[in-house]
């Protein structure tokens, strides 16, 4: 299974696909902000691919402190190393950026047909959810090859 993941920007796709061979697919997305509640949807539109849907909204709180090491939020964010490669050979890129900040966040509505189209069973537990809190740069360095 290559788990995958979309972008709106033909451009950036194209390019993460060939620099890093990542499963990128163009997706339409479009967001929309009305004071603390943020509405998200996209639709995957490569034809090559399963066309996975995701319409959520969700309240935004207030700001998480940073995630502390040993936790589980530190296990799934701080991650600064990102994985790739074909059935040939696994590259390895850096990325650096501040640790993530964070805001609380509840569902308002959430219907998603992501993780069924990846071969993964419809989650049934409560989704795991936070807020990025502000944008910010995030750098990366170019791929090494690791093996092959």
């Amino acid at each position: 299974m290559v788990l995958s993941l979309d972008g709106n920007n033909p451009l950036a796709v194209w390019a993460a696909r060939l620099s890093y061979r990542l499963a990128f697919f163009h997706a339409h997305m479009h967001v929309v902000e009305d004071g603390s509640v943020v509405a998200f949807r996209s639709a995957r539109r490569d034809a090559s691919a399963a066309k996975p849907t995701f319409d959520a909204a969700w309240q935004v709180g207030d700001t998480r402190p940073a995630a502390e090491p040993g936790t589980l939020d530190f296990f799934l964010l701080e991650r600064y190393v990102l994985y790739s490669g074909s059935n040939d050979h696994l590259l390895r890129a850096r990325i650096h950026h501040r640790p993530w900040p964070l805001r609380r966040a509840t569902f308002r509505h959430l219907s998603s047909t992501m993780l069924e189209a990846q071969g993964l069973p419809r989650q049934t537990d409560a989704p795991l959810i936070h807020a990025q809190a502000v944008p910010f740069d995030v750098d990366i360095w170019a791929p090494t090859r690791v093996s092959g």
